[in-house]
């Protein structure tokens, strides 16, 4: 994920705010050795996908993009695959994390770099247990 090591790759985008004012982790959905993908709320109830796509010796860049409940479920379900799910949304926004969201910009999601998406073929890898309803 690096041009040269240690540096962050250039990623073209509008200086931009987080469109949340509170946002609230719900769960890691992939995890190896950090979070890579994790869902959030905001104090609207609206879902935000978090998702792993650079690093420095500086901080983290992540891919944060809203995401409706129908589809987190058609991801879940592997009926959707992650590059999808990415370029469902119009904006998506990259953020660079050292101890808060910092650095934040906002782009057409047609605009990511190729390499900071997933490959096409990236379904969600866990299966999803079945809820009982007693």
């Amino acid at each position: 994920m690096y041009d040269k090591i240690g540096i962050m790759k250039e990623q073209i985008g509008i200086p931009a705010n987080l469109p949340f004012n509170k946002i609230d982790k719900i769960c890691d959905l992939i995890y190896f050795e950090r979070p890579i993908l994790s869902h959030f709320k905001d104090e609207h109830d609206q879902d935000y996908f978090s998702y792993w796509v650079d690093e420095d010796e500086k901080g983290y860049r992540w891919l944060i993009f809203k995401a409706e409940e129908y589809d987190i479920y058609l991801f879940l379900t592997q009926q959707i695959d992650l590059k999808r799910l990415i370029l469902k949304e119009t904006m998506v926004y990259m953020s660079t994390i050292v101890e808060d969201f910092s650095d934040t910009l906002r782009l057409k999601s047609k605009e990511l770099r190729l390499d900071y998406l997933p490959e096409r073929t990236y379904y969600y890898p866990y299966e999803i247990p079945d809820a009982k309803i007693n």
